[in-house]
Formats: C-alpha cells, structure tokens, sequence
C-alpha cells in the first residue's frame, strides 16, 4: 500500500517537474522574440551601441541629403538669376550698339555733299589733276593726301563712333565680370555658412577661396581694339575705294598733263596757282590746255553721281563691319562668361557630392 502511494507521488513529482521546464522554455522563446522585435528601442533605452553601428547614423544621412539639396538648390536659384542678368546686360549692350551706330554713322551719310563739293567744282578737279599727274611723275602721294584731307568730314564721324564702340564693348565686358563676380560671391558665402561643415570642408573651403577671387575678365585676348584692328583697316579701304573712282574719271586728263609738260611746270601747278608763263614757256601748247579742260568739264558732270555713291557705299560697309564686329566680340564674351560659371558650378558639386 504505502509503496503504491510512493509510486503515485513520484510521478506526480515528475510531471509536475515536466510542466514547469516547458513553461520556462516557453518563456525564454517569448522573451527572444520580444527582443529580437524590439532591438532599436531597447538599444535606444540603455544607451548601447553596437561596435561598427551609431545611433545617428541615419540622422546624419538624411541631414547631409537635406544639406546637400539645399546648395543644390542655391546654386540653381544662383545661376538663374546669373543668366537673367546676362542677358539684360547683352540687350542693352545692343540696344546703346544701335544708337551709336546709328547717330555716328548717319552723320557721316549728312557729310557726303560737302565731301562730292569739294571735287566738283572746275577748279578743285583742275587742281586734283595735276596733283595725280606730279604723283605719277615723281612717285608722291599729294592726290591721295588732298583726297583724305577732305574725307576726314566723313571719316571723323566714322571714326568717333568705332571709338565709342570701342569703349562700348569695354564697360559691357566690366558689367559681365560684375555679374560673374557676384553669383561667386553669393555661392562661396553659402558655403560657408556654419550648417555646411557636415559636409567635404577641405572642398569647400578652396572653392570659395577660388570664387571670391576678383574676376575682371576671363581672356584678355578675346577683346581686341576695333579702332585700332578693324577701324584702320577700313579707313584705308575708305580712302582708297574714293581715290580708284576719282582716278578713274580723271585718268584721261591726268596722262594727257603728265605727257605733255615738264615736271617742274606739273609740279607747280600742282603745288600752288597754275604758272601760266612757265606753261606756255614749257612748250605745253594751249589746244593742249583746251583739250584737259574739255575733259575736266565732261569729269564734273560724272563725278557728283559716282562719289556720291562710292561714299554711301563705303560708310554702309563701314557701319556693317563695326556693327558685326561689335556683336561677335560681345557674344564670344558672353559664351566665355557663361562656361566658365557652367564650369564653376561642376567644381562644386564634384567637390561637395
């Protein structure tokens, strides 16, 4: 009986044992899955981090993206205004361009009677003659030089405008360095801003040192002096195409005066009042005399009419080539300025990013 009951309570014992073990186990399962679910809290609460594992690593990410999209942001809102200022600086480059072009250039057209005047009338051609005959006889340029002298009416008027234009594309080049300047300034003091030192600061700090450097023009070369490369050119271009029409006209007359007297006489006539003695006393017959003067009267008929539009010509190809000039000038400029901020912009990002 009493081993019965021992057996009984044995049992119980073990069962009871049994039970108690599959609860502990089923409470240790509990209790991983809890903290397997609750890793980033529990860490959080007992302040512990994993070696290799920060607890701000993700703050910091999103803050260096956010940081990162706000520059991104400045210098798109930089560059914008930049371009915008451009091209407010290219259109009123133009529009003063136009105005003395025109103001200039339309005076010099006002100078053309005064001009055909002064190689018009019998006794100016006369005179204009014998000079082209004393050059043809000694190898002088008196013709030429009279001929300029009285081109200089038109001529001034041509050359006062290339010189505005000149200093035109000069103060247009200055407001161009301004605005680059500017838009460089404006991103090197963003990059210095305290906020940004999470990010490349060695990159940083060179390229504001780089963007706060005075920019006053980014090719010297690419500014010639219109006046004194393109202006001469034209002006001798000028004064030669005037020189060829009146030359042409008189070209009868003048080998008739260089054939038929001496060069002393020429050059006397040439140089002051025709020495009527001296001619007649040279052998130059008068019938010689008749002759050049009949063909100085047929020359004035013809002359008004061929300089008039040898003139209008040569100021409208004039006016032309300074305009075009000053134009590419003015834009290769602006397209120097425009990739050198475009190559200004790529530093920053591949030295941030």
């Amino acid at each position: 009986m009493n081993e019965s009951i021992e057996k009984t309570e044995m049992k119980q014992k073990k069962t009871n044992w049994l039970y108690l073990m599959a609860m502990v186990l089923v409470l240790i399962l509990a209790g991983i899955s809890y903290v397997a679910n609750h890793i980033p809290e529990i860490e959080k609460t007992l302040g512990f981090n994993p070696p290799g594992k920060s607890s701000t690593s993700t703050d910091y990410s999103s803050k260096k993206h956010d940081l990162e999209e706000k520059i991104c942001q400045k210098i798109i809102e930089e560059e914008r205004k930049f371009q915008h200022r451009n091209n407010e600086i290219i259109d009123d480059f133009e529009f003063d361009l136009r105005e003395i072009i025109n103001r200039n250039f339309d005076a010099a057209e006002n100078a053309i009677p005064s001009v055909v005047k002064d190689f018009s009338s019998f006794g100016a051609c006369n005179k204009l003659c014998y000079k082209m005959a004393k050059d043809k006889i000694t190898g002088s340029s008196d013709a030429q030089e009279a001929i300029e002298q009285s081109l200089n009416k038109v001529l001034d008027h041509c050359a006062a405008g290339t010189v505005e234009v000149d200093q035109l594309l000069k103060n247009y080049e200055i407001k161009l360095a301004e605005n680059s300047n500017e838009f460089r300034a404006s991103i090197a003091a963003e990059l210095k801003k305290p906020e940004f030192k999470v990010l490349n600061m060695s990159a940083i700090e060179k390229i504001a040192e780089d963007m706060v450097e005075i920019q006053t023009t980014v090719n010297r070369n690419i500014l010639s002096t219109i006046s004194a490369e393109v202006g001469v050119g034209l002006e001798l271009l000028f004064i030669r195409s005037t020189y060829q029409v009146l030359s042409s006209v008189l070209a009868k007359t003048v080998a008739k005066m260089a054939g038929s007297g001496t060069s002393g006489v020429i050059c006397a006539a040439a140089d002051g009042p025709l020495p009527i003695g001296d001619v007649i006393g040279g052998g130059i017959a008068v019938v010689g005399f008749a002759w050049t003067a009949w063909d100085i009267r047929q020359a004035i008929k013809v002359i008004p009419e061929k300089l008039s539009g040898q003139l209008h010509d040569s100021i409208t190809n004039y006016r032309s080539e300074i305009n075009q000039n000053a134009k590419d000038q003015a834009q290769k400029l602006l397209n120097e300025y425009r990739t050198s901020t475009r190559e200004l912009v790529n530093e920053v990002s591949d030295g941030i990013f």
